[in-house]
């Protein structure tokens, strides 16, 4: 399933550059082919084996994020936005500035309406998309897909628990709320840095728009956002 995802990915960006790439099919001397077959599986090998290990970091640097959210660190969380999704987000409210702006005065909305996000429970991903293919700088030739990197996206499941600032009559408790939710993490192997897309701002077409590669069954393994009232 790797190997057909990213054998995807690459062909269906091959004809964006001008370089010509060269495939498992191009390779006619008997001896280069062995040695490809063989670089080829060591090559899906080593990223199906580093894949519990991005599914860790993935989570880690999600919790990051929360403890951020928890303390009202606006500016981290809109650092910290998957970049071409913020130029998106900003390209909508008139600017990378102006989404700041917007951003501290929800939270500034939420504080006056005694709106407190107790916790936020990060759950556990599972799986990994290869995305945002892009050949490496300076070669002289380009074979798939050994001169490529790869952003990975993990679906990471979120639970935050809000308490509202309105009183319920019949318990003289505040009203409360676990909403379910996802971030998207993406890690850019270039940068070496994960990045988020809140996933109760996003639709599925909308990640496929920034992804093309992602297939239509994503939407089969987002988890189902909503709330229960307490």
């Amino acid at each position: 399933m790797l190997r057909t995802f990213l054998t995807l990915s690459i062909l269906s960006l091959c004809s964006s550059y001008a370089q010509r790439v060269i495939t498992r099919d191009d390779i006619k001397d008997p001896d280069e082919l062995k040695a490809y077959d063989l670089k080829i599986q060591q090559f899906y090998a080593t990223q199906t084996a580093r894949k519990p290990l991005y599914l860790k970091s993935a989570k880690l640097a999600t919790e990051k994020l929360a403890d951020e959210i928890l303390k009202d660190n606006i500016d981290y969380a809109i650092l910290n936005i998957y970049p071409r999704w913020k130029a998106h987000l900003a390209s909508r409210v008139g600017g990378q500035q102006q989404l700041i702006l917007k951003a501290r005065e929800a939270v500034k909305q939420m504080r006056d309406s005694k709106t407190e996000i107790v916790d936020i429970k990060v759950g556990t991903p599972t799986d990994i998309y290869y995305v945002h293919v892009r050949q490496k700088k300076g070669l002289a030739k380009v074979v798939y897909p050994f001169d490529y990197n790869f952003q990975k996206l993990v679906i990471v499941p979120l639970s935050k628990h809000v308490k509202f600032g309105k009183t319920n009559p019949e318990t003289g408790k505040p009203y409360q709320a676990i909403q379910n939710s996802y971030q998207l993490a993406v890690y850019d192997e270039v940068a070496q840095t994960w990045s988020f897309i809140d996933g109760s701002g996003i639709t599925v077409n909308d990640i496929r728009n920034l992804f093309p590669t992602i297939p239509l069954t994503i939407k089969e393994k987002l988890p189902k956002s909503g709330k229960t009232l307490k």
